[in-house]
């Protein structure tokens, strides 16, 4: 029967007026659960993988999300928890090795929109261009006019994290609007997680990705001239040559003159070797000692006439040495 006070029931069958009867304090109205496609019944899962198809099938989406259900899936559980569109989270979402991040603008606009915070506004201090240059985002909460003061970063600051020195980073291109963009995530990860639920900015992440490929060592050119390699060097900066001008990293070889060219298999000529030595002596053959041998000379070896007498004792008669070597 409906209650005559409050003729509408809540929730669990009875009526408002006899619910403030009994607790002396004003009951709120539940707030509605967000709908989560992980946490519904198999009607709401299948809806939501019936979403999810549609969204993998269309060309507006990002390639992480194209063709892939699951990725899909998740985005659409984030959007029913943020109350948005689920193309939003994912023109603003990106997965960096696994991580789910938000883009540091949107981090921005939500904090702005959220009905809880007045609008970011920014504080700098330090020489623009110095490693003291910086600013922090700050707001007033709307609920106790209270000033909050997010973390200064500076480029000190992106120096000290590798932020500023990674190749292809936008700190070396446009600091200024770097260090708005950390400024207003920080300070989102410091009063307003529920806003971003917890998730870092996607520059923080591309920031700290370490880059592990190894550089390519660089060899000095092989003279086949001198059999040696040169003594050039790489340019560090653009330097000047005979040629002209030599950009950064030119290999600029060495000024002295190439080695003369020698025939494979033969030793290089030196300065102690004349050009009119005589011949190298060699030993007798196996013929002339057998010749010596049968006109009774007692088997002496033949001593060469171009060369002196050799000091080692002479051969057994007996022995014929028939190597020609």
């Amino acid at each position: 029967m409906p209650d005559p006070v409050n003729p509408m029931p809540n929730g669990n069958g009875t009526s408002v007026a006899l619910a403030q009867q009994q607790h002396p304090f004003p009951v709120a109205p539940t707030a509605p659960v967000a709908f989560s496609v992980f946490c519904g019944n198999a009607e709401q899962f299948d809806l939501a993988q019936r979403m999810a198809r549609a969204l993998a099938s269309s060309d507006l989406v990002p390639t992480q999300y194209r063709d892939k259900l699951a990725n899909c899936l998740i985005a659409l559980d984030i959007a029913n928890q943020r109350k948005i569109s689920p193309l939003t989270v994912m023109q603003n979402m990106s997965v960096i090795q696994g991580r789910p991040a938000w883009s540091a603008q949107y981090i921005i606009a939500s904090i702005n929109a959220c009905g809880q915070f007045s609008p970011l506004r920014f504080d700098w201090r330090g020489e623009e261009g110095a490693d003291s240059w910086g600013c922090r985002a700050y707001a007033r909460d709307l609920a106790t006019n209270d000033r909050l003061d997010g973390t200064w970063i500076t480029i000190a600051m992106a120096k000290a994290e590798g932020w500023y020195g990674r190749q292809g980073s936008k700190w070396q291109t446009m600091p200024e609007q770097m260090l708005r963009y950390r400024a207003g995530a920080f300070f989102g990860r410091i009063y307003a997680p529920h806003v971003t639920l917890g998730l870092p900015s996607a520059e923080e992440l591309v920031d700290q990705i370490i880059d592990v490929t190894p550089q390519r060592e660089r060899v000095a050119p092989f003279d086949m001239l001198a059999g040696t390699a040169d003594t050039g060097r790489f340019s560090a900066d653009a330097s000047a040559t005979a040629e002209g001008s030599a950009p950064a990293g030119t290999y600029i070889p060495a000024t002295h003159p190439p080695a003369p060219a020698r025939r494979r298999g033969r030793p290089p000529r030196t300065s102690d070797t004349p050009d009119d030595a005589a011949p190298a002596s060699r030993p007798p053959s196996a013929d002339e000692v057998a010749a010596e041998i049968a006109a009774g000379r007692g088997g002496e070896p033949v001593q060469p006439t171009t060369a002196a007498q050799p000091t080692t004792a002479a051969p057994d008669a007996t022995v014929v040495d028939t190597d020609p070597f």
